[in-house]
């Protein structure tokens, strides 16, 4: 076990779901604290924000209150975003870490679709997103998860085994005397020989 992380952390993983908490706790302890922790100028950005340096962490419980308007949440975003794209690995880690709470939500929708790495598909495509949004279109931050959302959907798909064309059983499961000359047995041989593609 690490002992560097808290002993509240969860040390085993059920389909990845630990990489958003590690994610969240890196997030919090790297830009949230220091001398200097990563921040934005909220005098600045205006829309209600507050008028002081605020760090990252404390942005995204800003931006995710009810009380926070689509003008101060795209505005944000766009800075994000504009950061982020620098390449600096600390402003890219950072825009993560603000829209964790999106992520989060996106992942679970993709978790009862897929079984394999949600949050890591779902965090990559996030990444890619951020090079690629149009930030000049109103609702930043959910263009960038929808985005990621889709791509992730559309990567999960492909590796799907039941999209392969191999059979895909549970481990020691019994699995029944297959049918002779059933069409998706048939199917499923040509495709593992190579006669045919999925």
């Amino acid at each position: 076990m690490d002992r560097s992380t808290p002993a509240t952390e969860p040390a085993v993983s059920r389909r990845g779901e630990t990489l958003l908490n590690d994610i969240e706790y890196r997030f919090r302890l790297m830009m949230g604290q220091g001398p200097s922790p990563l921040s934005v100028d909220g005098r600045s950005l205006g829309h209600g924000l507050p008028r002081r340096a605020i760090a990252l962490p404390e942005l995204s419980a800003i931006l995710m209150h009810p009380s926070c308007g689509y003008a101060a949440r795209d505005a944000a975003w766009r800075l994000l975003v504009q950061r982020a794209r620098t390449g600096d690995p600390a402003w890219r880690a950072g825009a993560v870490g603000v829209a964790l709470p999106g992520l989060r939500f996106k992942a679970y929708l993709l978790a009862k679709l897929f079984t394999g790495d949600v949050q890591a598909a779902i965090v990559e495509h996030f990444l890619r997103a951020l090079g690629a949004v149009d930030v000049a279109r109103p609702g930043v931050v959910g263009n960038l998860l929808s985005a990621a959302f889709s791509k992730a959907r559309a990567e999960l798909r492909e590796q799907e085994p039941a999209s392969s064309g191999v059979p895909n059983h549970a481990p020691c499961a019994v699995v029944p005397p297959a049918p002779y000359g059933h069409p998706d047995l048939i199917l499923a041989r040509a495709v593992t020989a190579g006669a045919i593609t999925v």
